[in-house]
């Protein structure tokens, strides 16, 4: 309000108290009191409803016998003005309530960011005017919502290929009155070709529907033909006559991954010259610990101990990938491709290694339990060779060898 609500205020700044208690009184926009009030029962509609009759609730000891709207102005969120305040009309007056059609509205336009963009939903802020034969004007303000009719309100941004684990997307329809038609579901992928339309799933029950989908492996595997870097679609299409509505959800299939990095370092000195690629702990030599132990000049090699005739070894092969650093090392990250990397070079119990250098690797763990102590599983992973540290350069050099690991088994 402008001008108008600055005139108001004149004419009913003169409004004397009523015999009512002050619980019965309510203050307008203009500071003013007046034994009745005015409120939205409708405060909430959707872009379908474009022909709703809205619903005023009217209360208080006074009668209020005419009611008149002005749609406020609004302005961009960079503040240039989208548009001026409005008057809608009036409102009809019938007993406790009084009606007007949201027709009066529109359109449903409503500033975004900066000027030129628009959206769909948004709130309205409305004055509303009302008097009677005791009541000099009033003006309460109200703001009325309009929101989408379709809405995700679970989504699942990716699932990990061939997991065993179920995802659950959540979706709901509704309007505030208008009547929905028609209620599409499909599937596409990431080429928007249409994998599967599965409408017949979802039933619309007093006009709204809430629902959801499970997804699981065989969803997109043996449902789809779908696999590790593809992408599904999800599309949810509401209509009411001529409108229409589509949301839509992304579901990223995604490699398998290695797992959370491991850092620490070991060295060539008994105390601390094997490393555990798990834990990133070192222990000393010939301990019964461990994956890895210094070799050579400046390397590592699986650790094969026997003390007192008892024997310790681990089953771990290396092979050199030719991408090198740090950057590389945290794009790789896929014991699938780990697999297939390391199946296809040269692989070496035993290495000598750099700064920069990235090895994958195969290591046999036993996950056995103490029910079935020995089960023996194949894992796969990667190492990063950090920082070479060289103290006392010459035949007693110490050296500490820095590395980043991670690994995992394969999901079949």
């Amino acid at each position: 309000m402008k001008t108008l609500i600055k005139s108001i205020f004149v004419a009913s700044i003169i409004v004397s108290a009523y015999s009512c208690s002050d619980d019965d009184e309510v203050s307008g926009a203009t500071g003013t009191r007046a034994g009745a009030t005015v409120r939205l029962a409708d405060s909430e509609i959707t872009i379908f409803d474009v022909n709703k009759e809205l619903t005023l609730n009217l209360s208080g000891e006074d009668q209020i016998s005419s009611i008149s709207i002005i749609k406020e102005g609004q302005d961009f969120e960079d503040g240039e003005t989208f548009s001026e305040d409005e008057s809608i009309g009036s409102a009809t007056v019938s007993g406790e309530v009084a009606t007007f059609n949201s027709s009066t509205l529109m359109p449903f336009i409503f500033p975004g960011k900066e000027e030129g963009d628009t959206k769909s939903t948004g709130s309205f802020d409305l004055d509303i005017t009302y008097e009677g034969a005791t009541i000099s004007p009033a003006v309460v303000r109200q703001t009325i919502t309009v929101g989408n009719v379709v809405a995700v309100t679970q989504e699942v941004a990716s699932v990990i290929v061939n997991d065993t684990m179920t995802s659950t997307i959540k979706f709901n329809a509704a309007t505030a009155g208008a009547t929905i038609n028609n209620f599409v579901v499909t599937v596409s992928d990431q080429d928007g070709v249409l994998l599967d339309d599965i409408s017949n799933e979802f039933e619309l029950d007093n006009n709204a529907v809430s629902d959801s989908i499970v997804i699981t492996r065989g969803t997109y595997i043996t449902d789809y033909a779908q696999t590790k870097g593809d992408t599904l679609t999800y599309s949810f299409t509401a209509s009411s006559g001529a409108l229409s509505q589509t949301v839509e959800t992304k579901v990223a299939i995604v490699p398998q991954p290695l797992g959370e990095p491991t850092d620490g370092s070991f060295k060539n000195d008994d105390t601390e010259n094997q490393f555990n690629l798990l834990t990133g702990e070192t222990s000393i030599d010939d301990a019964f610990s461990g994956d890895i132990d210094f070799v050579g000049a400046q390397g590592f090699g699986a650790i094969s101990n026997t003390v007192d005739g008892e024997t310790y070894t681990v089953d771990i092969q290396f092979v050199k990938l030719s991408i090198t650093g740090e950057e590389d090392y945290l794009d790789y990250n896929d014991v699938e491709q780990a697999k297939v990397d390391f199946d296809a070079g040269a692989a070496s119990s035993s290495v000598q290694v750099q700064n920069g250098d990235i090895y994958v690797y195969k290591v046999v763990r036993n996950v056995g339990t103490e029910e079935d102590p020995v089960v023996l599983k194949d894992f796969y992973g990667a190492i990063l060779v950090g920082d070479v540290v060289v103290t006392n350069a010459g035949p007693n050099a110490g050296i500490e060898i820095n590395l980043l690991a991670r690994e995992s088994s394969i999901i079949e």
